[in-house]
């Protein structure tokens, strides 16, 4: 992880609690940029898990496109708990390279998933606990 710097600017949104499958707006681009990192606080724990997992993801959208910037899961051994408290970040996962590169008002979504079902998908997997008093930090840099 790089340490910020003075071109580094930092947007936060406080979410509250939201559950899974949902998917609300954090950040629209103000200029054109670059996601440098990105995460969460939340105020409860959710473990990892095999069966009950949460797919937590960046997306960013521009007229009417949409493209997946990051994942990052709750799932055992692919995954990593979260911890009440404690920065979540996305900083160790893959991200989408040009994905990441958002234009003057691209919109940039935190979409939360459980068990990486589509929103609407029923099976008879656990069900996964919300999260609460969601914090989303999103670090960028003009360029």
């Amino acid at each position: 992880m790089t340490q910020p710097t003075i071109e580094h600017l930092v947007t936060t949104c406080q979410l509250g609690d939201i559950g899974a499958p949902s998917e609300t707006h954090v950040f629209v681009a103000p200029f054109p940029c670059r996601l440098a990192a990105g995460g969460l606080v939340t105020t409860n724990d959710v473990m990892e898990s095999e069966e009950s997992f949460l797919e937590v993801s960046l997306i960013g959208r521009r007229f009417g496109d949409e493209r997946q910037i990051v994942t990052k899961t709750t799932k055992v051994e692919t995954g990593e708990e979260i911890s009440a408290g404690t920065y979540w970040h996305f900083d160790v996962c893959e991200w989408d390279r040009e994905a990441r590169h958002l234009a003057t008002g691209a919109v940039v979504s935190l979409r939360v998933r459980p068990g990486g079902r589509e929103t609407g998908d029923q099976d008879d997997r656990p069900a996964v606990p919300a999260l609460t008093g969601v914090l989303v930090a999103l670090r960028h840099e003009p360029t």
